[in-house]
């Protein structure tokens, strides 16, 4: 099962006149090396809703939000997060369509008071599964909205010996029709490790972990979780970090097995038919069963793993990451301005919001929140023209296929393949090997990456 979503991978039209002269193109880099910055818009926040802290509380009345993690998702980019608060703080949904104008979502903790929710000090997390798009996170919250607009979800407890108040959830993923979050809870014991699964992101039951007569066996926390291949995999962490474990189901989240010990862990992805967990190392399960220690492309651990456009893309502080098997990666150095802490693809191009939990932010006690802006990659394909009629640039991921697609219709319901080939350069010229003759023809291009 690869990962999907639902904007087109057409990303850019080209049309000319052969007679046309046009601007020539300085040479760029390659796509995930262009990044550029934008700013999440001013809110206003209710009063008694968000303080700032010096020594005393003072209130914060607007300013921008700081957004944690952002999917796409029914045509829209969501992001969510809290009020530029350290004391209390509102949970913040926004939505929109270009990745550049945001509008606010509405949801039940807008007035709350007070307002904790699902965005509460950046502890949460985000998926889509079905027409659903679900958040989870501080105190068993719960968010859950179709169209990133409007949003509805609840506050569950979890019942478990010894466990009188709601869990942290700290990661949510969807498949066999289900939602599954994991997270943690203390007892007098300590921490302890929380499964949850749902079928509509509201009505959440418990799950356990092997043996059923024990469902508190991990003494660490769940910290992410996946779904691809009928397996749902998670895995736990210490608070210190020094200890980890890896559990799987293969019947939606009801019963976790363990599987192997960890290093640390903090980030599970599927795509092309395999899974990848990240902690202080990299590795690799292909066969449901196995995992392959793989050599970290970077200095510093994976910061976010996502699956899109048919490869794996990570950051790592300031470098980014993509991989089309897992195996072998291509690094960017320093193409990020800063650590971030969520990634999607969506309309063609990536956007990456929120901060690493090791970059100090100022409005924030203890370093790990949001962040009032965010970034957008290049398109990972785009054509621009040159002074040549018949001559293209073809900018994109390099050592990846492209097709390029021609026709005399824009209006056109078949676009026929004109070329295919390897970008070993971004950009890379391109030339029509039959392009139109007559003064006053035209054609229209597409340009596409390959699966």
């Amino acid at each position: 099962m690869k990962s999907k979503t639902s904007f087109p991978r057409w990303l850019l039209l080209v049309w000319f006149l052969s007679l046309l002269a046009l601007a020539s193109l300085t040479a760029r880099a390659d796509a995930l090396s262009e990044w550029t910055t934008h700013a999440f818009p001013t809110l206003t926040y209710p009063p008694g809703s968000c303080y700032s802290r010096t020594n005393t509380l003072v209130p914060v009345t607007n300013g921008a939000p700081y957004m944690w993690r952002v999917v796409a998702h029914s045509g829209r980019f969501i992001a969510t997060g809290h009020g530029p608060c350290q004391q209390d703080t509102v949970t913040i949904a926004l939505h929109s369509v270009d990745g550049v104008n945001w509008i606010r979502g509405t949801n039940r903790y807008n007035n709350r008071n007070p307002p904790y929710g699902w965005g509460y000090n950046g502890y949460f997390a985000l998926t889509k599964g079905g027409d659903l798009c679900v958040g989870v996170g501080w105190g068993g919250e719960t968010g859950v909205s179709s169209n990133g607009v409007s949003w509805s979800g609840t506050n569950f407890l979890i019942i478990q010996p010894g466990l009188t108040t709601s869990p942290n959830l700290h990661a949510v993923a969807y498949g066999a029709g289900r939602f599954v979050a994991v997270g943690d809870n203390f007892n007098s014991q300590g921490v302890r490790g929380v499964v949850a699964y749902s079928t509509n992101g509201i009505n959440w039951r418990q799950g356990f972990t092997e043996p059923v007569s024990n469902p508190l066996k991990p003494t660490n926390a769940f910290i992410a979780v996946a779904y691809g291949n009928n397996i749902f995999w998670a895995t736990t962490r210490s608070y210190d970090s020094t200890r980890s474990e890896v559990y799987f189901s293969t019947n939606g989240g009801i019963l976790f097995w363990p599987n192997a010990t960890g290093d640390g862990e903090r980030l599970l992805c599927f795509g092309n038919n395999r899974f990848i967990r990240v902690g202080n190392s990299l590795l690799v399960n292909t066969n449901s069963t196995n995992w392959i220690a793989v050599t970290r492309p970077t200095a510093a651990p994976f910061d976010t793993l996502t699956h899109a456009a048919e490869m794996f893309i990570a950051t790592a502080g300031r470098d980014v990451a993509s991989s089309w098997d897992g195996f072998d990666w291509t690094v960017r150095t320093n193409a990020l301005p800063r650590p971030v802490s969520s990634l999607t693809y969506g309309n063609g191009f990536l956007i990456a919001v929120g901060t690493s939990p090791v970059v100090s932010n100022p409005s924030c006690a203890d370093g790990y929140c949001g962040a009032g802006d965010y970034f957008i990659s290049a398109p990972l394909v785009h054509l621009t023209p040159t002074a040549s009629a018949s001559t293209f640039w073809v900018h994109g991921i390099t050592n990846r296929d492209y097709d390029i697609l021609a026709t005399n219709e824009v209006m056109a319901s078949d676009w026929p393949v004109v070329n295919r080939f390897t970008l070993t350069n971004s950009p890379q010229s391109w030339t029509d090997p039959n392009p139109p003759g007559a003064t006053g023809s035209r054609r229209f291009y597409r340009a596409r990456l390959v699966p």
